[in-house]
């Protein structure tokens, strides 16, 4: 399972340097409805895992007032 988990599991964004030979150096996961349940926790601490593996920090951003608009407010906040 954590082997088939690690090939079809995804973030949401990941910030590059594109002077670095387009290096991945931030990642996202915006949480909306369900990430509190069991089965989502589980796979939650899998992908945790995996990247403090690989050295590497996945940011989660969860929305507290409205969670549904999440993903709108990141992107505001990349334009600014």
């Amino acid at each position: 399972m954590k082997k088939n988990f690690f090939f079809k599991a995804s973030v949401d964004l990941v910030v590059f340097e594109p002077f670095n030979q387009y290096e991945p150096i931030y990642f996202f996961e915006l949480i909306a409805f369900g990430h509190d349940e069991e089965g989502a926790k589980g796979k939650d601490e899998m992908k945790d895992n995996i990247f403090s593996i690989a050295g590497l920090k996945l940011f989660r951003i969860r929305d507290k007032q409205n969670q549904k608009s999440t993903k709108k407010n990141l992107s505001s906040w990349l334009k600014k």
